[in-house]
């Protein structure tokens, strides 16, 4: 084959760019659930439900009649969907690194060996000695290394908490979902706090690890804006929950329009919950594209 028709092909080693849209699989699944059960309880001519405190129903005293089949294979999509995603941000926190520093080939330790040829020194059979001198690293060499180390570490932490927290969060989100506020009201009431407060914890978890990789590699801009998305939408998630948790644990009967404040947050949580979940695909489409390139190898054809 001429040259000029030979051309090189490109083979892909890392993770398929397709896995950018889990979060948009999650956000857009919960948001077709939450749609649907309102539009299944306005249908129905906004029936007042028995497990209901107020006139407007929490997303759970829907999901607890006719809609069940609805709300719990809406939380399953969601929820396994968002778990990958924080599986794949755990898998790829290493991309942006850089090895730590090498000295001579062998790990960075206090002191550097620095061999130097002794012409003295040299052997009957012509081999030549050698005398080794130990130079200590530089004050920058130690910084560096430090600093690699420490950000190394708080990546692997913030990872792993992120994750953990996350996925006791995401399984107790489906569960609640089985386990209806009607028939096991205490059950899902344990499961709602079992979801909320681990995925808290999971989600400062994630903020901090993108904190990390902001500070260590300020080369990579968008890291700084993904960093600033999450944090406002997660901020917005947090005060929202914490007005709803507030409202729900002062709502009184026979006071209906208490209760219709707390169950009009809880809709709006849902929402911002939504919308964070969606700021990963952003992540994401940075992520696997950097990973892609990096494993990009090209191939002749013969």
């Amino acid at each position: 084959m001429a040259d000029e028709e030979k051309k090189s092909r490109i083979r892909y080693n890392g993770q398929s760019l397709k896995l950018q849209y889990l979060p948009a699989i999650a956000s857009f699944s919960w948001l077709v659930t939450l749609i649907g059960l309102l539009a299944g309880w306005a249908s129905l001519k906004v029936p007042r439900y028995p497990s209901q405190n107020g006139t407007i129903p929490f997303v759970s005293d829907i999901g607890a009649q006719r809609l069940k089949p609805l709300f719990i294979i809406g939380c399953i999509i969601t929820g396994v969907s968002f778990w990958f995603t924080i599986f794949l941000m755990h898998r790829n926190r290493h991309m942006f690194s850089t090895p730590i520093p090498v000295v001579n080939s062998e790990v960075t330790t206090p002191t550097v060996s620095v061999e130097a040829a002794s012409p003295a020194n040299t052997a009957a059979e012509g081999g030549q000695e050698t005398e080794t001198t130990t130079v200590a690293p530089t004050e920058t060499e130690t910084k560096i290394i430090t600093k690699a180390r420490k950000s190394v570490r708080g990546l692997n932490a913030a990872s792993w908490v992120a994750l953990i927290f996350t996925s006791i969060g995401l399984l107790s989100f489906i569960m609640l979902s089985g386990f209806d506020v009607y028939i096991y009201p205490r059950i899902h009431s344990l499961f709602l706090v079992i979801f909320g407060v681990p995925l808290f914890i999971g989600l400062a978890g994630s903020i901090t690890l993108n904190a990390i990789q902001t500070a260590a590699y300020p080369e990579h801009k968008w890291l700084r804006k993904a960093l600033w998305i999450k944090a406002l939408a997660a901020t917005i998630l947090l005060f929202i929950t914490v007005a709803f948790s507030a409202r729900m644990a002062t709502a009184e009967r026979p006071y209906d329009y208490q209760f219709d404040q707390a169950a009009i947050l809880e809709w709006f949580t849902t929402v911002a919950a939504d919308i964070y979940m969606l700021t990963y695909w952003y992540d994401l489409r940075h992520i696997l594209r950097m990973q892609q390139e990096r494993s990009v190898e090209p191939v002749e054809e013969s």
